[in-house]
């Protein structure tokens, strides 16, 4: 028995042994920095596997200090956390009565500014986008603030500048630094690149987490960093500044590549490029920001500006600014793709949900699979608390540049704003696209697109506005057409003058509606009414329908308000006063009208100011319209066809479900123009004209680019080919009658050239020392094709281990054998003693 406790103790002994190999968080509260500058790190010696050490804000200063007086960048070196570290442990808090910053110890408080200008009423631009508080502003008193905190915090003074960067790598190893505190207005010396970090570059900085911290600056401020390269960092507390402003990092400077999963949580203040992650970005990816960020001009959640993609980023918190503002982006000329935004968005121009402005510079930026949940407003505010709506606001996208595009986007959230709003963008090109909630603004009003064209879109809301207002589309613009292709709206629209259930004015193609409309004067189921002729452009309603009522005082048709349709019908209800009829409202002889037919029941005349309809319009009783032989001039294989929606007996639209098996060989379907070497290729068309994605390739080649230099060599000269190096106008040199270029000496050689009067091909023949020959007819020497030495690849060098790395996974693995060894060996006598008191009571019991 003794043997047998023995052996418990043992094994006891052992794991007792290990217990400080195990990491338990720590539970003892940071000390507070007092201000000093250590003499040198905890540890370490700055290397991956054996970083430098920090442990205090004295330690932490003691980096900084060395970094800004040009002793040491720290290139390539390395640096950890080992504690949290706490700076000042005054609370900082941001408070919506005064517009500053409040400060407290829990006895004493103090206000600090916020870098937004206000006035002498404490007005600003900056105002509450909250819903039910949209009178209610946020008063800024910052004008009234002067002059930089005079009390006990301990002042940081960033790690680098940007004469004299930091080159490290930092990593806080879950360990947390708080009570940051940076205080320089804009009129401060060395105002400019704020945060923990000032100016990183060559290196990143990773996993750092700073909480309940306040940074004022001028240009270029973070709460991670001014400036560089940040992987995992997160942020809370206040970042204030002028240009260049973010939650996590200022600017990218230099430094490109891309910051990743990243999260702010604190509140972001800035005039030009605010952003809850970087006020000027480069790449993002996979990011958050759940603070509220308040900007003038380019504001967004993620990021005021950025060149570069977005993805995969989420935007939680409210964005408010004045001109291009934006849920994920205030301004962008890159791609966002997969990005979401949950928060309320409020400016005063170019607003979105996503984006203020996407792919501005000429630069094609598309909008990729993204989705707005928040609530978009377009409110301009005043000193004496006076709203106006304001223009450019989507529910994706303010504003969508020509050369740029949205694509497969959703938005849920609702939209306010003035002229040019919409559901997606006020103004752009949108494909397969969806809204899903409420739009009202004034003029050029839509559910997807204020302006623009859009393809494969459906809006499910009701919209509402006074003039251009449509259930897709608002107008043309000027002198630019709006497109509708394939679309359908279900929702309500309701507006003044130009109400159509697809567009307001412009052209619907392969559209139908579902929805009401309500105007007063011009509307129709599929198009309000054509307001000016083009005559560069496609104008009216193609192969349309309209189940809708359609109700107002003049000029309302089931199809069209005013101008030429084709191959359309009407089933809805169409109710007025004058101009009243079952296809157009108003027909004059600027337009036509082809193969358009109404149900009988639906309005008196298929034409409001004609008694007696056209002979291209027809009205169809219910068992007519059941019959495609009631439909002349529809075509039933390929566009028009029974039984694609159930229930529904009348025709739809076949487009709905395109089949790309059309071969047209037209410049607006090619995909690859051919040369000498490859054929042309297209993309395969549907019946209806629409381009899919899948490409046919034809046996057509094309030219031949040849150069307009000569290629030769000793006996003849030619134009060739770039691609395929075939030779074209060939034909023998032509010499001239030769140079003596070099004189000879009594001992040393001449030269004479004879060059070709053609190319650029020449003979040198040597002239003997000492005299000058006469040559007649010099022979052409062969001359060998110089050939370039081609550089070694990248794949023959070999690599250079890591000797570190290898020596250290050998000492791990010694270690680990040794471990094994004594736990088999105690584990081993622990069985053997087991077994011999086993052993023992048996031989008692016999």
């Amino acid at each position: 028995m003794k043997r047998y406790i023995i052996s418990l103790l043992l094994i006891l002994l052992f794991i007792t042994a290990l217990l400080p190999l195990v990491a338990f968080p720590a539970t003892a509260q940071p000390d507070i920095w007092d201000g000093t500058v250590a003499n040198g790190f905890a540890g370490g010696y700055g290397t991956q596997n054996d970083p430098y050490q920090i442990e205090t804000g004295a330690q932490l200063a003691y980096l900084a200090q060395r970094v800004r007086n040009g002793l040491n960048s720290y290139q390539d070196q390395y640096f950890v956390l080992t504690r949290d570290i706490c700076l000042n442990d005054e609370t900082f808090s941001f408070d919506p009565d005064t517009g500053l910053v409040k400060v407290t110890d829990g006895e004493n408080t103090a206000y600090l500014g916020t870098g937004i200008p206000g006035n002498s009423d404490g007005n600003s631009v900056i105002f509450d986008q909250t819903p039910a508080e949209r009178g209610t502003w946020y008063l800024f008193r910052n004008a009234l603030y002067t002059g930089e905190y005079t009390g006990t915090l301990n002042i940081w003074t960033p790690i680098g500048t940007n004469t004299l960067p930091f080159r490290g790598n930092f990593n806080s190893n879950g360990h947390t630094i708080s009570g940051l505190f940076i205080n320089k207005t804009n009129t401060t010396e060395g105002s400019n690149y704020q945060g923990l970090f000032g100016y990183v570059m060559g290196s990143a900085i990773n996993d750092v987490i700073i909480e309940n911290s306040y940074i004022n600056g001028n240009d270029t401020v973070g709460g991670i960093l001014a400036s560089g390269i940040a992987h995992n960092c997160h942020f809370s507390g206040i970042v204030c500044g002028n240009s260049g402003v973010g939650g996590i990092m200022g600017s990218h400077g230099t430094s490109m590549t891309t910051i990743t999963k990243c999260i702010n949580e604190g509140i972001v203040f800035g005039s030009g490029n605010a952003g809850g992650i970087a006020g000027n970005a480069s790449a993002l990816e996979n990011c958050q920001n759940y603070g509220s960020v308040f900007g003038t001009n380019s504001t967004g959640g993620l990021a005021g500006r950025s060149a570069y993609s977005i993805k995969n980023c989420h935007n939680y918190g409210s964005v408010t600014g004045g001109t291009e503002t934006g849920g994920i982006v205030g301004r962008t000329s890159g791609d966002i793709q997969n990005c979401h935004n949950k928060g309320n968005i409020t400016g005063n121009q170019y607003i979105g949900g996503i984006a203020g402005r996407t792919g501005y510079s000429g630069k094609k930026g598309i909008t990729n699979e993204c989705t707005n949940e928040g609530s978009v407003f377009g409110w301009v505010h005043t000193d004496s608390l006076v709203e106006s709506n304001a223009s450019m606001v989507g529910g994706i996208a303010g504003y969508c540049e020509a050369n740029a595009s949205i694509l497969s986007c959703v938005n849920k959230g609702a939209i306010f704003g003035s002229d040019f709003v919409a559901g997606i963008a006020a103004i752009g090109n949108a494909e397969n696209c969806g809204n899903e909630n409420s739009v009202n603004g004034n003029n050029s009003v839509g559910g997807i697109l204020g302006c623009g064209n859009a393809k494969n879109c459906h809006n499910i809301a009701d919209i509402s506005g006074n003039n251009h207002v449509g259930g897709i589309l608002g107008n043309n613009g000027n002198e630019t057409l709006s497109t509708a292709n394939n679309c359908y709206n279900m929702g309500t629209v309701v507006g003044k003058e130009f109400v159509g259930g697809i567009i307001g004015t412009g052209c619907a193609e392969f559209s139908y509606n579902t929805g009401s409309v309500f105007a007063v004067n011009f509307a129709g189921g599929i198009l309000g009414g054509d307001t000016s002729l083009h005559s560069n452009v496609k104008n009216g309603v193609y192969n349309c329908y309209n189940t809708g009522t359609v109700r107002g005082d003049a000029n309302i048709g089931g199809v069209a308000g005013r101008g030429s349709v084709e191959y359309s019908y009407n089933a809805g209800t169409v109710q007025g006063k004058s101009e009243i009829g079952g296809v157009l409202g108003y027909l004059d002889s600027e337009y036509h009208v082809t193969s358009c037919y109404y149900l009988n029941t639906t309005a008196k005349t298929g034409v409001g100011n004609q008694t007696q309809d056209p002979q291209q319009i027809k009205a169809l009783t219910d068992t007519q319209m059941k019959k495609a032989s009631s439909f002349a001039g529809f075509i039933f294989d390929g566009i028009w066809a029974f039984g694609i929606i159930e229930g529904y007996e009348y025709p739809t639209l076949h487009n709905h479900i395109h089949v790309f098996d059309q071969q047209i060989t037209s410049s607006e379907y090619m995909y690859q123009e051919g040369t000498c070497q490859k054929s042309f290729k297209y993309y395969y068309s549907c019946f209806c004209g629409q381009a899919g994605t899948l490409i046919f390739k034809t046996d057509q080649m094309g030219e031949h680019s040849f150069t307009d230099r000569f290629a030769w060599d000793a006996l003849s000269h030619w134009h060739e080919c770039t691609l395929c190096k075939q030779r074209e106008n060939m034909e023998y040199h032509t010499f001239d009658e030769g140079t003596v270029t070099l004189l000879p000496t009594a001992k040393e050689h001449g030269e004479f050239v004879y060059k070709c009067t053609k190319c650029l091909y020449q003979v040198s023949i040597p002239l003997p020392a000492g005299m000058i020959p006469e040559i007649t007819d010099p022979a052409t020497p062969d001359l060998p094709t110089p050939i370039d030495p081609m550089p070694p690849s990248i794949d023959d060098i070999p690599s250079t281990p890591d000797t570190n790395k290898e020596t250290n996974r050998g000492i791990l693995n010694i270690l680990y054998v040794a471990v094994g060894i004594v736990v088999g060996a105690i584990g081993f006598y622990a069985y053997i003693t087991i077994k011999d008191i086993t052993h023992k009571k048996k031989h008692k019991n016999k």
